[in-house]
């Protein structure tokens, strides 16, 4: 994981069960020549990984962010509501989540989730946020369904 030189900038990771990947975006690398993976000052970036199954899926969240004061909470496993409090997890939660995350805007929020729901069922998710100053809030929740994509650009 590459975070650049800026400053104020915050990266909390909480994995639980095996497998977990948080790192720079498998699109553009590990960003180290041009300043990394978390170039800009005053982020936020929270990701919670949870599996509780043998053998575990393993979950993977990527990320790229080249704005400042962009704050970015991710749970996958858990079920999160929409102003981002944490619920219980499932019994049977299988992991196997992806997320590659884009933001090089400034001022943006991104709240999301992803969970097996006791199914077994994976999912993926692509976000683009784009724009000089866009100042977007965004909720994302996946539940149950079978490879699900969602892409967002503003």
């Amino acid at each position: 994981m590459s975070i650049g030189n800026h400053t104020n900038n915050t990266v909390e990771i909480e994995q639980k069960g095996d497998d977990g990947y948080v790192r720079y975006t498998s699109v553009w690398g590990s960003g180290y020549t041009w300043g990394g993976d978390l170039d800009g000052n005053n982020n936020s970036l929270s990701i919670k990984q949870f599996c509780n199954q043998t053998p575990c899926g393993g979950d993977r969240f990527e990320f790229h962010i080249t704005g400042s004061d962009n704050d970015v909470d991710f749970a996958q496993g858990y079920h999160v509501t929409n102003t981002g409090t944490l619920l219980a997890v499932d019994d049977y939660e299988y992991g196997g989540h992806f997320v590659r995350l884009d933001i090089h805007g400034s001022n943006n929020t991104f709240l999301g989730s992803q969970r097996s729901n006791n199914s077994g069922h994976e999912h993926s998710n692509i976000t683009n946020i784009y724009g000089k100053t866009t100042i977007k809030t965004s909720f994302l929740s996946h539940l149950r369904q079978l490879n699900n994509n969602l892409i967002l650009r503003y």
